[in-house]
């Protein structure tokens, strides 16, 4: 199958978005674990409210991340 790349066809998949839309996964599932296991961690061993500011921390972080990634 032939795919379109800058006005030329060329043959070959496109394995290095695949590759990278893997990573973004593995990474957004990293992420999401790390936030859980945090905010979980901050609700049991400290308080409940400290676990919300450290929510929205990983909210911002997530969304920063998702804003400048390419």
């Amino acid at each position: 199958m032939a795919y379109m790349t800058g006005g030329d066809y060329d043959d070959r998949e496109p394995l290095p978005e695949r590759g990278r839309a893997r990573r973004d996964v593995i990474g957004l599932a990293l992420l999401i674990v790390g936030a859980l296991l945090t905010t979980i961690g901050t609700a049991a061993l400290w308080h409940p409210a400290a676990a919300l500011v450290v929510a929205g921390l990983w909210l911002v972080a997530a969304g920063w991340l998702t804003a400048t990634s390419r």
